[in-house]
């Protein structure tokens, strides 16, 4: 593959000033090469009002202003301004968690529409209050929704989704269709009036036969399939010359070779609106050439669209106001106390992880388990029983961890129990500084029974930053585990393979859980940690969440 280096705005409009210069000069049959781009945002989920996060810079971890439609309205533009033409487009998960469920993706598409998107596909999120409301959601869309294989039995989308699109910019037809994951039944509310077609590369391949009878010069597919299924994507269907993906929250910038040959062009933009990324390349009337990938960092030096500003000011104020009204009720005090989370088991956390599982189950999913690290698990006191505010389970639950599906063997969960077991810290236990997890990563759990024993010797390993050099001992304190099987419980198999729901924290090795960075068969669901305890509040109340031996600590 070709290294080509990002380009910035600037530069990229000096290259190819020249390059029209020497075409003039020179003369000839040169046919006239097109300056174009694609801007995307990928997995936007909701986030069209600028957020804070952390960056670092200069050595140092600091807090920065990121995001928001009238930043990325402005990269926008100065993109359009250097190229002879350019299409903005969305991969899906546009709309998501509460900002979507208070205002059902009004202002989410609305200012889409003033930022001047011209193409969108739908992600799983989308759905996630069912297809009535998203097909509400994008009634004034003012541009195009593209899904090739997703069939709609009536209703708003089945009028407004196409399953492709031909733009024209500067007399290049660019032909644009639409790919959801196939998991899509599984990841979110479509019910039965929705039919997903699995087979990606079939849909894939009838598309690029449809455009190119419609006369169309390069073929973009839109994707919310992952970074991994873009790939095989682009290597078992020709004729697709770039795939612009969301997902999987990467950001991806390679090519990859066709079966014919040629090479097809993957972008994405990762997620959250914290960047904008943009495709620049040269179109010399037969072939793309000469291309480029940047990714611009939405903070204050992009500036801003005040047009969109003022029209998403009045929903910030809204949605503030409402964060502080309740959401639910708890019969019971919720204990969030340090000296309760890290070192034994908690009704909150039992009602944290029992509400992933809830959410899960409710989609068909045969999922049983559920671990949190207890340092995710914030306020440190009591929460009295009561109503509670999603500012509460925001002050619970600050961090935005995403809950992902991990399959492992029992060998391996025993693993993990271990790791977390060594967090209870016993005088004399051969403790050192480093060599086993925080108190906060201790656990809580849903869907299991475990039996500590804290006078055995506990885990310990030399780490490498999240990796570990040598495991010193594997842990002996875990001494039964029972796991929910159905309606009733069975013993921890070391040999059968289980899904469990973790937060990301932990499957990017925090806390020192280096098992979760081993496996390789892990999915992000997407899914916020706080958003689904915000919906079981919703569903079940009043909670009353009890302490009911999920976690036995025997010995000193």
């Amino acid at each position: 593959m070709k290294n080509y280096k990002s380009l910035s705005l600037k530069t990229t409009g000096v290259v190819l000033t020249l390059f029209f210069i020497a075409v003039a000069a020179f003369g000839g049959d040169v046919k006239e090469t097109k300056s174009l781009a694609i801007i995307t945002t990928s997995d936007l989920q909701s986030k069209v009002i600028p957020f804070e996060t952390e960056v670092k810079r200069d050595g140092k971890r600091v807090k920065i202003s990121v995001g928001g439609m009238e930043r990325i309205a402005s990269v926008a533009e100065g993109v359009r301004s250097k190229t002879d033409g350019a299409l903005m487009v969305s991969t899906g998960d546009d709309l998501m968690g509460v900002f979507y469920e208070m205002f059902g993706g009004m202002p989410e598409i609305r200012s889409m529409n003033l930022a001047g998107y011209d193409v969108a596909n739908p992600g799983n999120h989308e759905f996630d209050f069912g297809v009535d409301v998203y097909g509400k959601a994008i009634r004034g869309a003012k541009f195009s929704i593209v899904s090739s294989n997703l069939t709609f039995k009536g209703g708003v989308p089945s009028k407004k989704i196409k399953p492709y699109v031909i733009k024209e910019i500067s007399g290049v037809k660019v032909g644009i269709f639409g790919l959801i994951t196939p998991n899509l039944q599984e990841e979110s509310s479509i019910g039965d009036n929705v039919i997903v077609d699995e087979d990606i590369y079939s849909v894939a391949g009838r598309m690029v036969s449809v455009l190119d009878k419609e006369g169309v010069d390069i073929v973009v597919a839109l994707t919310h399939i992952g970074g991994a299924l873009d790939t095989l994507l682009a290597s078992k269907v020709s004729g697709i010359d770039i795939i612009v993906g969301g997902h999987s929250h990467e950001y991806l910038y390679k090519t990859v070779t066709a079966p014919d040959g040629n090479e097809t062009i993957i972008v994405q933009a990762g997620a959250g609106g914290e960047k904008v990324g943009a495709l620049f390349f040269n179109f010399d009337g037969d072939s793309i050439t000469d291309h480029n990938w940047e990714l611009v960092l939405l903070d204050e030096m992009v500036g801003e669209k005040k047009r969109i500003k003022r029209y998403l000011a009045r929903f910030k104020k809204k949605f503030n106001r409402k964060l502080g009204q309740p959401v639910g009720e708890s019969l019971v005090d919720l204990d969030a106390r340090k000296d309760t989370v890290r070192e034994k088991e908690s009704n909150l956390g039992n009602l944290i992880t029992d509400s992933w599982l809830d959410w899960f189950q409710k989609k068909g999913r045969d999922i049983n388990i559920a671990i949190t690290n207890a340092g995710a698990i914030r306020g440190d006191r009591i929460y009295p029983a009561g109503l509670f505010s999603f500012k509460d389970l925001i002050d619970i639950d600050p961090f935005g961890n995403t809950v992902y599906e991990v399959k492992l063997i029992g060998s391996d969960l025993k693993k993990v129990l271990e790791i977390g077991a060594s967090a209870l810290i016993v005088e004399g236990d051969g403790y050192k500084e480093g060599e086993r997890t925080s108190a906060g990563g201790f656990y809580q759990v849903s869907g299991l029974e475990i039996h500590i024993d804290t006078s055995k010797r506990p885990f310990s390993a030399i780490y490498d930053g999240r990796d570990v050099k040598r495991v010193v001992f594997p842990g002996e304190r875990v001494v039964k585990v029972m796991v929910k099987d159905g309606t009733g419980w069975a013993p921890l198999d070391l040999k059968r393979e289980y899904t469990i729901l973790v937060p990301s924290w932990l499957v990017k090795g925090g806390d020192g859980y280096y098992i979760f960075r081993e496996i390789e068969d892990k999915v992000d669901s997407t899914f916020i940690m706080v958003d689904l305890l915000m919906f079981y509040f919703k569903e079940h109340s009043p909670v009353d969440p009890k302490v009911e031996d999920r976690i036995v600590i025997e010995g000193n």
